[in-house]
């Protein structure tokens, strides 16, 4: 029963309702308080009921706390329950203080400020127990004396402006920025606070940047801005640049009419900060008639940074129609870097260009609504009618047949029309009997395979199988348009339908079908997945945007925001437009200006993209070369490189001509490193009296003190090859300063050609001299041996004190957790503390370009070491050696970068490592596959299966047996164990030498077999293919691999058709499984024989003749049962064959790993469901996903879920366990899934079994 109000205000039932609903949560505090609370809210009276609410909240969370301290595992928080649901309900999209306040006028600000004033005195109070729920003991200050109102407004303000969300647009708050500003005079504040509040800040203070978010959501806050205007200069006269950075975005974000304060605008938009630049700029644009007089003025008078920056706006502003005045301002100008930006922006974009880059689109056909199914498909919706029938009589055989054929031919016939008539409305509507889809889903692929099948067929189709998301996806534009199944079915569409297989098309019958065809274009600018459309052709993308142009405009269009979370939105948005113009054959015409901009300063990703459309056009090389010239650096820089990439000989002599005028260091080696990407001599650049000269004038600048640690004083003494004459030390120090300035470990081509004249042992002494110095510094130790051991006994000790203490006060609360030994405490303290560095060696990279250029096989072991060691916790150092590495002139370091590339622990290094080797490769002028096999190390064995190791006086023979082992021989034929010391009649160096070169090849041998087995096998399982000369001379005649050759069945193919099998022999002749001599062809192809490819025939005499000769096969290449993937299956994603397998999660850890599997990424909370296998050939990855286990790691039991296959993501994607796409399992190589599905049976196998009721026995 509610009280009787007065409601002088006459506030509406649309106030009242909401507000009684929500007052009725505070019963669960005093039975009271609803009606009290009411009386006070409208008739202004009973305000000490704000005071009793305060007072029931200290009360409640007095309590709590108490019983929190007595019981701080077992406490339960029922006691603010109440409090935690007044909190928490407001904090939802069904705010019920959003709903009051959305009905109240200003004539009611009374009743406005009576609300404020309750909720901010609730929230403070309550907002200590939210904190602290759930939490352990702690002193908590809790809140008791009222708050004023202007404090209170704060809260309220919060509470009631919604900013922007995962997903979702920011809501506007209802109630105005007039309304709030007219309580803060009541509160005795002056007007204008509210803009004050928002504008004038400290944006690194997190409190006050957050509150202003809040106040810009208030309703009609841009006009209110604007009656505020003296504010708004003075917050963009504040002497501090950040505050002016944030007082800028405000009024971006606000769109606020900038008229009365323009003049500070143009002063903004020609600053030297681009952060201040760029909002100012956008502001600007909302009224550019207004800017331009300004900008002249500034572009006339202004210093030449405003100069310059006034010119690049009045272009964007006006175009063409500026020519005049600035073609006057090129005449007058004498600054460099002013007349160079006015002869860029002046030079127009050629007929030709224009011309090739608008992609003229044919017409579409007109759509046919009313197509007729072809009898195809007809014949198999009367299958489906069948199947129906018999499903129903299944379940009731007593029915009528009369009924019953009534039902399905009604099924039968609105089926038909849906497919040849149906809307979107229509397709979606329920039918009994006819919504049941398990028959025609089982259809549905074949009938997207039929030759007459239309695409609206098709489209219609997907919408009955429920796979489209229409209304949702509007609203949140992180969902996609269709499902999964949608997006495959339409992708298999496509592939048997190549003349509609493109977006635009598909668009069009989004049109017909009342689809919102913008839905498309929704999904590919805002989904971060590599899934739905992005997994269609480029050429099928392109066109639908080439129609809607604006929207990529749009979305390109600068966007300036304070919301972290807008700030966030938009990069994604961004990134995606981009990666849709990368789909087109030619950047569009009207954003070449864009791309251009873009291709000298936009950021990385951004500019590759621009630097590739843009190479697409015919002038682009003749406006580089001209560039080349520019007066500033980073641009005659940004032109250097981009015309080495470009791969055109024409560049050549401009660029030799720009690098005998270049004084800038840097620009020289970018040019350098051009001029040799495009295969001239940089010879002609070499002079050793000129590189003392300059190295000495660039000594006299002083050893920056980040580098004070190198111990230049101890450099090794280097001698000139063809002289054998000391380089000086002037040269080795200015070249290590040089590369230090430089900052990368990637070594210039005049550093590699000078080092190269120097005597090689030398030259790697010096390497490796600097490779182990930075090292050292980098992993200079925290702690001494005896500091860590004293620290990690006084850790232990203290959390070992603390648990037994827990354990007496709490014993059943604590359980087994706790239940740790001292020295369990102590060894995880110690490790932690014995491996902390002082500091880091990245800045000082760059030093290792010398050990880049210098090193040769001695660095190898370090730099595997420090990987192995350092990979989590080091990174931008593990990349930086991983570049060193690369350059590295040594098949071992080739080889070693190409296993790391293919298998390692931590995904990022082995990305980094993926990218050097396609450089690498790149470099060499071969693919990824050919640098495998052309840097096989030999390990010694170039002449044969033996090697001398040479003491001088006597030889000793180190051979390979037919096992693949190192057998030692002395001089006298006996084979031993080891080298013996020397004698005295041994050369002492030589015996050390050897004594090396034996260790060296131990060590090789090993790497080499196990990593060549892995890429053999990985060979087999994607059919990789060799052209026979190739393979004959970099496998079959390699000393270790031709081994292996000879334990393997190999196949000729003509194409796809396989025409032979064979088997290498020791003499390196071929034989057939009838011991027939075989001779292939130079240009035949060549693969790996696999049970899956061959006749059961074929494999079986195979399998004998190997059993005939004793020939130990390398690898399982005739499985009995290899395995086949069913025909129905072909468009899954999954195979499910072992779900509910059980098996230990160390046991299965043990066998993924052995089989090349790696731990998958970790998850929320610290859990991984998965083991990868990545074959990066193919540009997928095996996935075996089971329950999960989560780290550290504990031995549970474990049950395996699913086999999978994902596209791996391209070098500049997302790589986030969601971000992938499975792939059809028909699209698998049929070696490579019979292998993954063996390698799942074989974990199975060592498992317990399958269990029915796994789901209960895993942590799932």
């Amino acid at each position: 029963m509610m009280p009787d109000l007065k409601n002088p205000l006459s506030l509406s039932p649309a106030v009242l309702k909401p507000l009684k609903s929500w007052l009725s949560m505070f019963g669960e505090l005093d039975i009271g308080f609803p009606d009290r609370l009411l009386r006070y809210l409208v008739d202004g009276e009973d305000e000490a009921v704000v005071e009793a609410v305060v007072s029931a909240v200290h009360y409640q969370q007095t309590q709590y706390m108490n019983g929190l301290n007595q019981q701080p595992f077992t406490h339960q928080s029922s006691l603010v329950r109440p409090i935690l649901g007044l909190l928490q309900h407001v904090d939802t999209d069904d705010n019920p203080l959003r709903k009051i306040a959305s009905s109240i006028a200003m004539s009611e600000i009374s009743f406005l400020g009576r609300l404020v004033y309750l909720w901010g005195n609730f929230s403070e109070g309550a907002v200590y127990t939210y904190l602290s729920s759930g939490q352990s003991s702690r002193q908590v200050s809790i809140q008791t004396c009222l708050q004023p109102l202007k404090h209170c407004l704060l809260k309220f303000i919060e509470s009631v402006t919604v900013p922007q969300r995962w997903g979702t647009q920011a809501a506007t708050c209802p109630v105005t920025a007039e309304m709030i500003d007219a309580l803060y005079v009541e509160a005795g504040e002056p007007a204008g606070t509210l803009c004050r509040m928002a504008y004038i800040i400290d944006p690194s203070d997190y409190r006050e940047s957050q509150l202003a978010l809040h106040i810009v959501h208030l309703d009609g806050f841009a006009e209110y801005t604007l009656k505020h205007i003296s504010i708004v200069q003075e917050a963009l006269q504040q002497p501090e640049r950040g505050r002016r950075i944030h007082a800028l975005q405000l009024l971006t974000k606000e769109k606020v009419p900038p008229g009365e304060f323009i003049d500070m605008l143009v002063n903004l938009a020609v600053s030297s900060a681009k952060t201040e630049r760029e909002p100012a700029g956008v502001l600007l644009q909302q009224d550019p008639q207004a800017a331009i007089p300004l900008l002249q003025t500034k572009a006339e008078l202004g210093s030449s940074s405003e100069r310059q920056h006034a010119v690049k706006l009045l272009w964007e502003f006006a175009g063409d129609a500026m020519r005049p005045f600035l073609e006057a301002r090129l005449e007058a100008e004498k600054a460099a870097k002013v007349r160079s930006t006015l002869e860029q922006l002046m030079t127009t974009v050629s007929e030709v260009t224009v011309e090739a880059s608008s992609v003229a689109l044919p017409p579409l056909p007109p759509v046919d609504f009313e197509a007729p199914l072809p009898k195809s498909a007809l014949d198999l919706c009367e299958h489906i009618r069948e199947e129906y029938r018999q499903y129903l009589l299944h379940e009731n055989p007593s029915r009528d047949p009369q009924k019953l054929d009534c039902v399905v031919d009604s099924m039968l016939s609105a089926l038909i029309a849906r497919l040849q008539t149906g809307t979107y409305e229509d397709c979606t509507k329920r039918q009994h009997g006819f919504w049941n889809r398990s028959s025609l889903k089982e259809k549905a692929r074949t009938l997207m395979t039929l030759a007459d099948f239309q695409l609206i067929h098709a489209m219609r189709l997907v919408i009955l199988l429920g796979c489209v998301i229409s209304k949702e996806c509007s609203r949140n534009p992180y969902h996609l348009v269709l499902n999964d199944d949608g997006h495959n079915l339409l992708l298999l569409y496509s592939r048997h339908h190549s003349e509609t297989n493109d977006l635009r098309q598909l668009a069009t019958v989004f049109e017909v079908l009342k689809l919102d065809p913008e839905l498309i274009g929704n999904e590919l600018l805002n989904n971060r997945q590599n899934r739905g459309f992005w997994r269609w052709d480029d050429d099928a993308i392109w066109p639908y945007f080439a129609e809607r142009l604006h929207r990529l405009q749009d979305t390109l269009t600068l966007k300036i925001d304070a919301d972290w979370w807008a700030r966030y939105e938009s990069r994604g948005l961004r990134a995606n437009a981009f990666r849709v113009l990368k789909t087109f054959p030619q950047p569009p015409a009207h954003l070449i200006p864009m791309f251009w901009e873009l291709a000298f300063h936009g950021p990385k990703d951004e500019r590759i993209i621009a630097r590739n459309g843009l190479n697409t056009l015919e002038d682009t090389q003749a406006r580089l070369l001209t560039t080349l010239s520019d007066p500033n650096r980073d641009r005659r820089m940004v032109v250097a490189e981009w015309l080495g990439d470009r791969n055109d000989a024409a560049a050549i002599e401009p660029l030799k001509q720009a690098l005998k005028k270049e004084k800038s260091e840097g620009a020289k080696d970018v040019m350098l490193r051009s001029l040799e990407k495009l295969g001239a001599s940089v010879d002609d650049f070499l002079d050793r009296k000129h590189l003392l000269k300059d190295l000495q004038k660039f000594l006299k600048k002083g050893v920056p003190s980040t580098l004070a640690w190198f111990p230049f004083a101890t450099l090794p003494i280097i001698h000139w090859r063809d002289t054998g004459e000391v380089v000086d030390p002037d040269i080795l120090k200015g070249l290590i300063l040089q590369c230090f300035k430089q900052k990368t470990p990637e070594p210039g081509p005049i550093l590699r050609r000078y080092v190269d004249q120097w005597q090689a042992d030398d030259r790697e002494a010096l390497g490796q001299f600097v490779l182990k110095s930075w090292i050292a510094q980098d992993t200079i130790p925290t702690y001494t041996p005896q500091e860590a051991e004293q620290r990690a006994q006084r850790l232990a000790n203290q959390e070992f004190q603390y648990y037994q203490q827990l354990q007496q006060q709490h014993p059943n609360a604590i359980g087994a957790y706790y239940s740790v030994t001292y020295d369990q405490l102590y060894q995880r303290h110690y490790s932690q503390l014995i491996s902390d560095c002082k500091g880091s060696a990245t800045k000082e990279k760059g030093i290792l370009a010398i050990s880049s250029a210098c090193c040769g096989a001695a660095a190898i072991a370090p730099i595997n070491t420090y990987l192995k060691t350092w990979y989590g916790k080091r990174m931008a150092q593990c990349n930086a050696l991983l570049q060193t590495l690369a350059w590295l002139e040594n098949n071992s370091a080739t080889q070693l970068l190409l296993s790391i590339a293919n298998r390692f622990r931590t995904k990022s290094i082995q990305k980094e490592a993926a990218k050097l080797v396609s450089k690498l490769a790149e470099r060499k002028g071969w693919s990824r596959d050919e640098l495998s096999d052309r840097t096989i190390p030999t390990v010694g064995f170039d002449q044969g299966v033996e090697q001398a190791l040479d003491y001088g006086s006597r030889q000793f023979t180190l051979l390979l047996d037919a096992d693949m082992n190192l057998v030692l021989k002395n001089p006298d034929g006996k084979a031993i164990k080891s080298l013996p010391a020397a004698r005295k009649t041994d050369d002492p160096d030589l015996a050390k030498a050897a004594k090396k070169q034996l260790s060296d090849a131990k060590k090789q041998l090993k790497q080499v077999l196990k990593m060549q087995r892995e890429r053999l096998y990985e060979a087999m399982c994607t059919q990789r293919s060799w052209r026979f000369a190739d393979w004959n001379l970099y496998l079959n005649q390699h000393p270790i691999v031709g081994r292996y050759c000879q334990q393997l069945v190999w196949a000729i193919y003509d194409g796809d058709t396989l025409v032979q099998t064979f088997r290498p022999l020791e003499d390196r002749t071929f034989t057939d499984a009838e011991d027939e001599a075989v001779t292939p062809a130079a240009e035949a192809v060549i693969r790996l024989v696999h049970s899956g490819t061959v006749s059961t025939d074929t494999a079986t005499a195979w399998q004998t003749h190997l059993a005939d000769y004793d020939v130990m096969p390398l690898l399982q290449q005739f499985r009995p049962h290899p395995y086949g993937l069913p025909v129905a299956q072909q468009q899954n994603t999954q195979l499910t064959s072992f779900e509910g397998h059980l098996i230990e999660a160390f046991q299965l850890r043990g066998l993924a790993a052995k089989r090349g599997y790696t731990r998958g990424q970790t998850q929320d909370a610290g859990w991984f469901y998965d083991y990868r296998k990545a074959f990066s050939s193919l540009g997928i990855e095996a996935v075996i996903e089971f329950s999960g286990n989560f780290l550290p790691e504990e031995n549970r039991t474990v049950a395996l879920t699913r086999l999978s296959f994902r596209q791996l993501p391209e070098e500049a994607e997302a790589d986030y366990s969601y971000s992938y796409t499975e792939l059809p399992l028909g699209d698998i190589p049929a070696v490579l899934l019979s292998e993954t599905w063996n390698d799942l049976q074989a974990i199975a196998a060592q498992g317990s079994g399958y269990d029915s009721d796994w789901q209960k026995k895993v942590e799932y």
